[in-house]
Parts: structure tokens; C-alpha cells; sequence
């Protein structure tokens, strides 16, 4: 009862930085609160928690992305992510839906030929990081089988971000592409592990 309490508490104010208040920072630092709350809440009774709900109340904002600044965009896919991560099973198909954008939105951005956007990049990226961690390899999965071309398609894709530093040449930082290798990396350890409990 203590702990829905304070997570209460926490979810009004998350709310109130990023709803109420207009400011970039502000929204920002709502998100990150949000997503600390969910990390405290994750070895927590679900059912003390309306996830679903709180769920849908910063995904609806995902479909805004077009009135949001870089720095909140960024951030709120990662929020998204960490909801995924905390509980995959408990937000109906949204965590298989977010990967969908996410990897459509890397790929349309990678393709562009305007100037990349890095922070959204970074945030897209980690955010789809952190949905795979809490999926596994069932982001690739239709009708309860891997889809080899869409896993392709995404080793892929990811390749292509890791060679940011080319494109990142005159800016010092190099947060996409660290996000790209760290997804990299953190595919190869999951992809390994899915086999081995697989087939061993």
C-alpha cells in the first residue's frame, strides 16, 4: 500500500512536467522520472499498478512526434522502451508495435537524404534496446515463427548506424552511434542465448 502510494506521487508529478509545464527540460526530466518509477515498480505487484493505462497515456503522445522537440522526442522513446522492458506482457501489443515504428523510423531516416536528426536517433535507438530486452526475439516473430527477412532487414539497418561516425564528422557527440553499437552488442548476447535454450 506504501509503495502505490509513492508511486502515485511519482506519477502526478512525472505528469505535471510533462503535461502541464511547456518547457523542453521539463518534459524531459517528467519522462525520466516516469521511467525511474517503473524501474522501482518492475519487482513490484502489477496488479498495484495501472500500467496499462499509464501505458496508453504517453503512447497516445507518441503519435504527436511531429510537435515535439528533438530532446522530448528522444526521450519519450525511450520511456516507451523502458515500459516495454518492465512489463512486455502487460501492455497488450504495444511493445511489438513501438519496435515496428521504431525500426521504420531508423530506416526512413537513415534513408533520407536530409541531415539526420542524432537525438532522435540516440532515443530511438535505445528505446528499441530497451524493447528487445524486455521481448526477445519475439519483436521478429509472426505467427509464432522468427521472420528471417524482417530480422535481416534489421542487422541490416543497425550496421548502417553503426558507421554513424562518417556522418557525425562535425559534431562532437557520438551518442547515436554508441547506441547503435551498444543495440549491436546486446543482439549478439540475446541472439546467442535464444539459440542455445532453443536447440541445446
Amino acid at each position: 500500500e506504501k509503495f502505490k502510494e509513492k508511486f502515485s506521487e511519482l506519477e502526478a508529478l512525472s505528469k505535471v512536467l510533462y503535461f502541464v509545464n511547456t518547457a523542453a527540460v521539463a518534459r524531459v526530466e517528467g519522462l525520466r522520472l516516469i521511467s525511474a518509477a517503473l524501474y522501482l515498480a518492475k519487482n513490484q505487484n502489477i496488479e498495484e499498478v495501472d500500467v496499462h493505462s499509464l501505458v496508453y497515456t504517453y503512447f497516445t503522445e507518441y503519435a504527436k512526434t511531429c510537435k515535439l522537440t528533438s530532446t522530448v522526442e528522444s526521450q519519450l522513446n525511450q520511456t516507451l522502451g523502458k515500459f516495454c522492458q518492465h512489463f512486455p506482457t502487460s501492455i497488450d501489443d504495444i511493445p511489438k508495435r513501438l519496435a515496428d515504428e521504431f525500426i521504420s523510423k531508423l530506416k526512413a531516416a537513415t534513408d533520407s537524404r536530409t541531415k539526420l536528426d542524432l537525438t532522435v536517433v540516440e532515443g530511438t535507438l535505445k528505446g528499441l534496446d530497451y524493447i528487445i530486452a524486455g521481448l526477445g526475439l519475439a519483436v521478429f516473430y509472426e505467427d509464432d515463427m522468427l521472420d528471417l527477412e524482417s530480422f535481416e532487414k534489421f542487422y541490416k539497418l543497425i550496421q548502417v548506424l553503426c558507421r554513424l561516425p562518417s556522418i557525425e564528422a562535425e559534431v562532437s557527440r557520438r551518442g547515436a552511434m554508441r547506441a547503435s553499437l551498444e543495440l549491436f552488442r546486446s543482439e549478439e548476447r540475446r541472439v546467442g542465448k535464444e539459440c542455445r535454450s532453443r536447440w541445446s
